[in-house]
């Protein structure tokens, strides 16, 4: 009687962390043909020589398969080539049939998977070499097309290499009389060890899926008697694994099924077009042209038209079935499982074109609600059914929307605990598959480890992928490696950590800082929810931080992934697991959750600002008493955007001075960086805005020299000018602030002493900030003012007469109409700016006069001592309606010329009306600034 066929062996080589998808897909195209796929994913501990054992495993292998993208590969220590050329070259010395596939040249892929240099060069030259010689090769794109090749080859290489049962004597490569290498030691690993570490299963791993087939079964049910089904359990019970390994490949084997898988993330509208757009392209002729930013256009428009159908436009999913099924060969039905749902309620939603959508709370649940219509309205239209799995502490907010709770409630299948015997059938299977056992009483001291908690399943998968690396000689999995890996419960642990240390060695603080932003960044803060998985475009990480990345997606802690519908690579923590479970990201989270929260919070309103303009701009107040402090904490960890930048504005002093001095700075920009100047730690730093450390006004003065002012006293009537000779003075370089008229209103000898008690009056309350001009002020109590400074400053101080003012405005020079010269916009605050308020003191230098004084022109009218009527009449008392200088924020700009005077009670007091003074005594020089 002849034997049964002996089970061929396909050494399968490739680079493994930017080829994952590709690489599962290869393994079950081998396994569904009968083949046994082999490779080094994982090196057993006892061999210290990798290559030695890899080379072993292609000794053993009947077939060789080379899968090679845009990565050289490996180099072991000591060699100056890949191990993937190494492999190859061992294949073709020993005689092997090989089967070559390469990834189309043109076909787009993420710059951070394609090797440069001398690498580049290498890999080069090594496909040259390969394509060169007389070898079946082949070019792929997808994972699903380079299945498709390779079951191809496969089936080919088999009509011309029948198998033969070992009683015929021949070979499983079809060689007549040949003997087949006999492997050392344990059978061959497969390329992709049958555990799946922290990873969901997806349909290309249904091989080694166990333990819930009742489920499976119950799954079924509920998709043939509904086209819409929530999959509802707790984080880590096993939800998107149960319908992408299991009833996935169980509609496939029905036949007439076509699958789209997608997930919401942070652009729903956009990943629905994503995921349907690649359906209808799938085996058309013109499909390589829907690549990169083609693809993304059309894409980009495809989900405005998705959204828009919600609403009622005149697209929706009832006219996109057509054409995606009749692109999918005896596909009758499109199942499309949009997983992890949640999504939907922890991102804060965009629109269709990627601009966040205001109130975001709100328009959080207006998008699910919509995006849940869309999807209901398509199951009602078309040979459509979708199924969603949602994490169970996230159903509140399904059900909030009517219309899919109502489904919720007609078929949901919620998927509990796995029974004993079920997680061991998960712990076993797999291992039967492969062909590798347990030490005796393992399964047992694994089943009472785990328990019944669904959350513990990711960490037994773990656990086990860990155990299967560390196999015995005898290729079994046994209590010794378990217990060094410390149980089901401490391996992730024992694993992340030492990861960490790996990358960190010593703890060195600065990898160990990176790492720890790196996955701070990945994690979704709960909102009265535990934390979930946040997935994020790699492109926002910083160039530091790649190279750690890619060293963690490799060692499984990350996971590198392509959004299909934007086109761009992503990142994301491996499974929840880890954010729940890793004591060091655990605390991580409790150091730093608030200021991530504040982190996020930028990031989302920055998009609102950047969609709606100022309206959705933060208050000065929260940017400078919130954000800024949260930001000099986090120093240079998770950098601004730039238009989180511009959203935030500057925050330094700084940065906020040298914005002043820009020119090109707007009006609004200039009344903002005032406001935060004095919202700054120490409040506003210029000299001459605030007090000095006795609590004294700190006044800069700028000293002006002689000459001869003419008097514009009655410009109807040139006669009436008057002619006045003005002596070397010092002008105060800003108006009196709000700070410091309050010193005098707050002092014991100030206000209370010169003007309450003698005028029984009260003084008006200042609203304006710190650094603002005071206002609201009468001559009378400007002039107790100046009598309460001259005790504290020990030198006179008065108001200046107008001819002064004139004199300080115009530098001497009777032609400058302005301190400046002639008309600018941008050098004072008037009506014409539309500012509608006003501002601190000094944001406008480029108005200053030629003596460098400001804010002469414009903000506030300033009081001068003279008579309007009489200019010579300088007496501080009396009735006599008092000049006043400069105008205003409220007035045109023809009353802030140097020669514009105006004339005001003494009494009279008004929100634009403040003060300035002056001092003659020599005793300043030595505290004048060098003249401008």
């Amino acid at each position: 009687m002849s034997q049964p066929p002996a089970r061929p062996s396909v050494f399968i080589s490739s680079t493994s962390i930017d080829l994952p998808e590709h690489r599962r897909e290869v393994v079950a195209a081998c396994l569904g043909l009968g083949y046994f796929p082999v490779g080094m994913e994982y090196w057993p501990a006892q061999d210290a020589d990798a290559e030695a054992v890899c080379l072993r495993e292609v000794d053993a292998a009947d077939i060789f398969v080379g899968v090679y993208a845009f990565r050289y590969g490996w180099k072991p220590a000591g060699s100056a080539v890949s191990i993937c050329e190494i492999e190859h070259e061992r294949a073709r010395d020993g005689g092997k049939p090989r089967l070559l596939f390469f990834m189309d040249e043109e076909h787009p892929w993420p710059a951070s998977r394609v090797d440069k240099g001398k690498d580049g060069e290498l890999l080069a030259a090594f496909k040259q070499r390969l394509r060169s010689e007389r070898v079946s090769s082949r070019s792929f794109t997808t994972a699903n097309d380079l299945a498709g090749l390779l079951t191809q080859a496969l089936v080919a290489h088999e009509k011309r290499h029948p198998r033969r049962s070992a009683a015929d004597g021949a070979t499983s490569s079809g060689a007549p009389g040949a003997t087949a290498p006999t492997p050392a030691g344990p059978p061959p690993a497969l390329i992709d060890c049958p555990y799946r570490d922290l990873r969901a299963f997806t349909d290309a791993d249904a091989p080694f899926f166990f333990g819930r087939e009742g489920f499976t079964r119950e799954l079924l049910q509920a998709v043939d008697g509904s086209p819409f089904v929530a999959v509802v359990g707790a984080s880590g019970s096993g939800k998107s694994s149960v319908v992408q390994a299991g009833l996935i490949p169980a509609l496939r084997r029905r036949g007439g099924w076509a699958v789209g898988v997608l997930r919401p993330g942070e652009e729903p509208w956009r990943s629905l077009a994503g995921c349907l757009h690649d359906l209808a392209a799938t085996g058309r002729a013109d499909a390589a042209d829907s690549a990169g930013a083609l693809r993304q256009l059309v894409i980009g428009q495809l989900a405005d038209e998705l959204a828009k159908g919600a609403d009622g436009g005149k697209l929706a999913l009832r006219h996109l079935l057509p054409d995606i099924l009749a692109g999918q060969p005896g596909s009758r039905r499109l199942l499309l499982l949009v997983d992890q749902w949640e999504e939907l309620y922890t991102y804060e939603k965009k629109d269709a074109a990627g601009d966040e959508i205001s109130a975001p709370t709100a328009a959080t649940a207006a998008t699910a609600a919509r995006f849940a219509d869309a999807l209901i309205a398509g199951t009602q239209q078309a040979p459509l059914t979708v199924v969603l799995t949602l994490r169970a502490d996230f159903t509140h907010h399904a059900v909030d929307h009517r219309p899919l709770r109502d489904r919720l409630q007609a078929a949901t299948v919620f998927l509990g605990g796995m029974t004993r015997s079920e997680r061991e059938r998960a712990i076993v299977g797999p291992a039967e598959v492969a062909g590798f056992a347990f030490e005796d009483g393992l399964v047992r001291r694994m089943l009472d480890d785990v328990g019944d908690e669904p959350g513990n399943l990711p960490l037994l998968e773990f656990c086990l992928t860990q155990l299967f690396a560390q196999r015995d000689a005898a290729g079994r999995m046994c209590h010794r490696a378990y217990d060094a890996l410390g149980g089901v419960a401490g391996a992730i642990v024992r694993y992340a950590d030492g990861v960490l240390d790996e990358l960190a060695p010593g703890g060195a603080q600065q990898r160990h800082d990176l790492v720890r932003d790196v996955f701070l960044q990945l994690v979704q803060l709960g909102d009265n929810s535990e934390d979930t998985r946040r997935r994020a475009r790699r492109g926002d990480f910083a160039a530091a931080a790649q190279p750690l990345i890619e060293q963690l997606a490799s060692k499984r802690l990350l996971v590198v992934g392509n959004d299909p519908a934007r086109g761009e690579e992503t990142v994301e923590v491996a499974h929840e697991a880890l954010i729940r479970r890793w004591p060091r990201l655990v605390d991580w989270l409790a150091e730093n959750r608030a200021d991530l929260h504040q982190r996020r919070e930028i990031e989302r309103a920055a998009q609102a600002w950047q969609t709606h303009g100022d309206s959705h701009r933060w208050s000065d107040e929260r940017v400078m008493h919130e954000t800024a402090p949260m930001l000099r904490r986090l120093g240079t960890r998770f950098a601004l955007s730039e238009n989180e930048r511009r959203f935030l504005g500057p925050l330094a002093a700084d940065e906020l001075l040298a914005r002043l001095a820009d020119p090109a700075t707007t009006h609004g920009e200039r009344a903002r960086i005032g406001d935060r100047l004095t919202l700054l730690p120490d409040g506003d730093p210029r000299p001459g805005v605030g007090l000095t450390a006795d609590g004294v006004p700190d006044l800069v003065w700028q000293a002006i020299p002689g000459g001869k002012v003419v008097l514009a006293v009655d410009e109807a009537a040139p006669a009436r000018r008057r002619r006045f000779k003005v002596q070397p003075f010092h002008m105060a370089r800003y108006p009196i602030t709000v700070a410091q008229w309050q010193a005098f209103v707050d002092a014991d000898d100030g206000y209370d002493a010169l003007v309450r008690r003698v005028r029984g009056w009260e003084p008006d309350p200042q609203r304006g900030r710190a650094n603002q001009p005071a206002v609201m002020i009468t001559c009378f109590e400007a002039i107790a003012y100046c009598r309460w400074l001259t005790r504290v400053a020990g030198h006179e101080v008065r108001l200046p007469t107008e001819w002064e003012w004139q004199q300080a405005a115009t530098g001497g020079d009777a032609q400058r109409d302005y301190p400046w010269g002639e008309w600018r916009a941008g050098c004072a605050n008037t009506f014409q700016n539309q500012l509608g308020r006003m501002t601190a003191v000094g944001v406008y230098p480029s108005g200053q006069s030629v003596h460098g004084v400001f804010d002469l022109a414009g903000n506030v009218w300033e009081w001068c001592l003279n008579a309007y009527d009489t200019p010579k009449d300088v007496s501080e008392d009396g009735d006599a309606r008092r000049v006043v200088r400069g105008g205003s924020w409220v007035n045109l700009r023809g009353l802030a010329r140097c020669a514009y005077r105006c004339p005001y009670h003494p009494g009279y007091r008004n929100l634009d009306l403040g003060v300035r003074v002056v001092c003659v005594s020599p005793i300043l020089l030595n505290r004048c600034p060098p003249e401008r």
